[in-house]
């Protein structure tokens, strides 16, 4: 006899699910990079403005990162490296604008590391410090000088230019890697 199984079927998103799953892709920024221990998400704060009470918003949030996670949409990605010349103490950073995508929050990481991996290498390895990267999960967010100011500015946040700290958290995730 055949087994029987249960099959999920996932939820069909309500009219204002759908609206407030498209107004929150403008706002939300996915952010990771050397420095920072594990992907973060920026933004979310402005579930508020479609959202009251803490429990209702909390599971608003989920149920947007959810359906990035599980539901193709496109997405936009700008990564930086950082510099930091040892002997004067001059800080810059080089950026770059990668092709959006067309998939899931899960199909981030095959697509964008090796993007990442090469924009590195090809800097100056002598004085980087760090490199990190963000994602939106919309195509309608201009990525411009003020977005990319604000960007540069999350990851002064994440001390993108202490070398030490970035090396620190790569150590964090090789012991975490080894463990699991």
């Amino acid at each position: 006899m055949a087994k029987s199984h249960t099959v999920k079927v996932a939820k069909r998103l309500t009219a204002f699910e759908k609206s407030l799953v498209n107004n929150m892709a403008r706002k939300v920024v996915i952010a990771g990079g050397l420095h920072i221990p594990r992907v973060e998400v920026f933004g979310c704060e402005a579930i508020g403005n479609y959202v009251n009470g803490a429990r209702k918003r909390a599971e608003a949030i989920q149920l947007c990162l959810n359906h990035y996670r599980a539901h193709p949409r496109h997405w936009q990605f700008w990564c930086a490296v950082f510099y930091k010349d040892k002997a004067t103490g001059v800080k810059q950073y080089s950026s770059v604008l990668f092709e959006p995508l067309y998939g899931t929050s899960n199909d981030i990481d095959k697509h964008l590391t090796p993007l990442v991996d090469a924009f590195v290498k090809e800097g100056d390895n002598v004085n980087l410090t760090s490199y990190g990267w963000v994602a939106i999960p919309s195509d309608e967010v201009v990525i411009d000088d003020e977005a990319e100011e604000a960007f540069v500015r999350l990851f002064e946040g994440k001390r993108c230019y202490d070398r030490e700290h970035a090396e620190r958290m790569l150590l964090t995730r090789k012991l975490e890697a080894a463990s699991v």
